[in-house]
């Protein structure tokens, strides 16, 4: 097992300009995330959530603040060949769009096996043992690695995006609305493979939604984003049980009724 992660936010800010000007999508956030902790940040549309994950993921220039992974400016790290191939073997990203993150020319063999070859320096024969050992975790029938990824369901393309990332077995993973436009059956199985590998890796998880349920099942703790800025954060079942601030509370009212499990 690698050693634990440290990601460290520091400032954190992004501008944009778009057609009424200049605006603000996240105002300068400060907080850490440790290796085997398993964040949910949980906002509505337009908070800002995406945007700070994308910056801590590397792909996203900040306007203002550092992430440093392990102590290393990730985006002074980026800037050369040996650093993005060290930044991207440690912090690995899977977003909602599973269409057109996969070539439709290529088997998905090949599009897992990618990252194990470019990224760990394995090879061919050593990649594709290491497919199999991550296609096996997943509970994913090895055959179905021949075949292109039009041939798939969503789900089964959602967990082949999970293999892609899981094969250079990442320190951090990023999960940005990776279950909010799959079947409640199959957000139950991606949502327990995503907490198992945590488990079994020791790696830290930042799980972006804006489905509560499904973020405190997965999650250790949450960060609740609004209009750019995280409004409140600390332990699921405290901030579950008893919010703090009053767009928590607004949210968790939208979902009185619903079971909401605490991750363990």
């Amino acid at each position: 097992m690698s050693a634990p992660i440290r990601v460290e936010v520091d400032g954190l800010g992004k501008d944009f300009v778009g057609p009424d000007g200049r605006f603000t999508a996240v105002r300068d956030q400060t907080f850490a995330i440790d290796g085997g902790t398993r964040i949910g940040l949980i906002g509505e549309s337009g908070s800002g959530k995406s945007t700070l994950a994308r910056m801590i993921a590397g792909l996203a220039t900040p306007t203002r603040g550092t992430v440093h992974v392990d102590g290393r400016d990730v985006h002074r790290l980026l800037a050369t060949r040996a650093g993005r191939t060290e930044h991207w073997r440690a912090v690995q990203m899977v977003a909602q769009d599973t269409t057109s993150s996969f070539d439709p020319r290529r088997t998905l063999r090949d599009a897992v096996a990618t990252p194990a070859v470019r990224l760990c320096g394995l090879t061919t024969v050593e990649a594709n043992r290491r497919v199999d050992e991550t296609l096996a975790f997943l509970s994913l029938p090895a055959a179905l690695a021949d075949r292109r990824p039009s041939d798939l369901s969503g789900g089964q393309r959602q967990r082949f995006a999970l293999a892609r990332a899981l094969v250079v077995r990442p320190r951090l993973l990023v999960c940005d609305e990776v279950v909010s436009a799959l079947d409640v059956s199959v957000q139950g199985t991606i949502l327990n493979l995503l907490k198992n590998y945590s488990l079994e890796f020791g790696a830290a998880m930042l799980f972006v939604s804006h489905g509560l349920p499904a973020t405190a099942f997965v999650s250790t703790s949450l960060m609740v984003m609004r209009a750019g800025a995280v409004v409140e954060s600390g332990p699921v079942e405290s901030v579950v049980t008893a919010p703090a601030h009053p767009y928590t509370r607004q949210l968790i009212a939208a979902y009185r009724g619903t079971p909401m499990a605490v991750a363990s």
